[in-house]
This record gives C-alpha cells, sequence and structure tokens, in this order.
C-alpha cells in the first residue's frame, strides 16, 4: 500500500509525455491493493440486492402481469382524458357565468356524445336532459358569449339534441352588426347557403369591414341568447343574382367541428313543461 503511494506521487510530478504511453497500466498497478476491498463490497451487494431472475414472458404469471399492466393503463389514459373534459366544462360555465348578470340564468355543462345527421344539416347529441332542467328551446352556448344553436324536441331524461346555427333548418337569423368604435350597431340578416356557407345581409350597398362582430337579436329566440355572438366577417362576396348586394361571410363564432364541451343557458323562473 505504501509502495503504491510513493509509486503514485513519484509519478504526479513526472512529465506528461513520459506517462501518456503506460497510464493505463500505472492505473491497473495502483488498483491491486483495492482488490480484495472490491471483491467483498461486491458479494455484500448481491447479498443486499440479489438478482432479478429473467422472466418468462409466457409464463401465466407474466401474461397475467401484462394484462394487469395493460387495464391500469388504459385506465390512466381514460381518468386523463376524462380530466381534461371536466377541465373545459369547469371552463366554459366559469366564462358563461362571468357574462351573466344576475342568478336567475342557470347554466348547465353538458358534454357532445356524437352528431346526428349528415353534411349541412347536423343535429348535436349532448348528455343532459329534462332530469336537468333542460326545455326544447333552450340556447346552447360555448366558451361564455359563443352562440351554438337550440335545444330541439324531443328531450330526454338524459339527453336532447341541439340544432346549431350553421345548419340550414335553422332559417333566417336577425341579427346587428357590433360596431367596432362604440357606435349604432346595424341591422343584419344571418343565413346559411346550400354550400354550408354562413352569410350575412347587411342593407343594400353596405358593407362591413372584415372581422366585424355579428351578435344575435332575435325575438324569436329566448333572451337568454341575445347578443350572443354568431360569428365574425372573413370574406365579402359579391352575388351574381344582385351584383349590388354584399354578402357577408361569417366565420361561426363556435367549432364546427371538435365541439365536445357546449353549456345550456335558461331562466330559473320559468314554468315547467
Amino acid at each position: 500500500m505504501v509502495w503504491c503511494g510513493a509509486l503514485a506521487l513519484a509519478c504526479s510530478f513526472a512529465p506528461a509525455r513520459f506517462l501518456k504511453p503506460w497510464t493505463g497500466e500505472l492505473g491497473e498497478v495502483a488498483w491491486i491493493p483495492f482488490m480484495p476491498l472490491g471483491l467483498v463490497m461486491g458479494q455484500a451487494r448481491a447479498w443486499l440486492r440479489p438478482p432479478i431472475p429473467e422472466l418468462d414472458l409466457q409464463s401465466p404469471l407474466a401474461q397475467q402481469l401484462i394484462r394487469e399492466r395493460n387495464a391500469y393503463r388504459g385506465l390512466y389514459h381514460s381518468m386523463r382524458i376524462e380530466t381534461e373534459r371536466l377541465v373545459r366544462e369547469l371552463d366554459s360555465v366559469s366564462r358563461a357565468r362571468l357574462a351573466v348578470r344576475d342568478d336567475r340564468t342557470a347554466l348547465v355543462p353538458a358534454s357532445v356524445v356524437g352528431v346526428d345527421g349528415a353534411g349541412r344539416n347536423p343535429l348535436i347529441r349532448i348528455g343532459q336532459g329534462a332530469s336537468a332542467g333542460i326545455q326544447a328551446g333552450d340556447v346552447a352556448i360555448f366558451g361564455g358569449d359563443s352562440l351554438v344553436g337550440r335545444v330541439v324536441s324531443p328531450v330526454g331524461r338524459a339527453g336532447c339534441s341541439v340544432l346549431p346555427v350553421w345548419s340550414p333548418r335553422v332559417g333566417r337569423i336577425d341579427a346587428r352588426a357590433k360596431d367596432p368604435v362604440g357606435g349604432v350597431d346595424l341591422p343584419v340578416q344571418v343565413s346559411v347557403l346550400a354550400s354550408g356557407s354562413i352569410v350575412a345581409q347587411a342593407p343594400s350597398g353596405i358593407e362591413l369591414p372584415r372581422g366585424t362582430e355579428i351578435l344575435l337579436d332575435d325575438r324569436e329566440w329566448p333572451a337568454e341568447a341575445q347578443g350572443m355572438l354568431i360569428g365574425t366577417v372573413v370574406k365579402i362576396e359579391l352575388p351574381d343574382e344582385a351584383p349590388l348586394q354584399r354578402r357577408h361571410v361569417l366565420r361561426p363564432a363556435a367549432p364546427t367541428k371538435g365541439l365536445d364541451v357546449v353549456v345550456i343557458k335558461f331562466s330559473r323562473l320559468r314554468t315547467a313543461p
């Protein structure tokens, strides 16, 4: 031990070009006194933490462990997706609550469980119904102020359907174009073309700026729906049948695809059906 220490001390003063050719051999020589200690420590480690025998993946035990692993993995992903959905519901209700001026308006979050119908005539199925106080004609919104549509008959106890504003079955909707500088809003009419585009028709010759917000102002809709955002102007067209008119193409405020959560909004003071 002493002579190894002396050798190491002597080598520390030697030039690097002198030590480089046999540094590896010197390290092996210096390790010799420590080999018994390393052997003892290796045996102690094997005794404290014995190696795990290799598991036969085709054995019944391995197959059972694999099935349990897959089940728990699926449960984890399912709960993660459900948690994300609940967070989105809470966020939608929170934003809708900020837009409500009093406690007389009920807000019921509902998950979108499917879409019935094809092409441009969809019905959005949601997972809430009469047991939550929902009735036909109630308004469905998204994100606090974006209009989705109205609940249609029949309304089941645990589910119902919403007719979205981007369906031609809605017909013409009275609305108003919000003045960007806070002036007087302009009355417009909103409809859905055969192509599926939502358009706003302003009085003859008037052209609305792109980005103009179109808000619901139709007495045939519930009071809770008034002022909800239908969409924004993204394009202006000159129709062939009326070249002097301006047709304002809208981007719907609520997502037409991938919609997974809506909020049903209605008055608490109404009478039960």
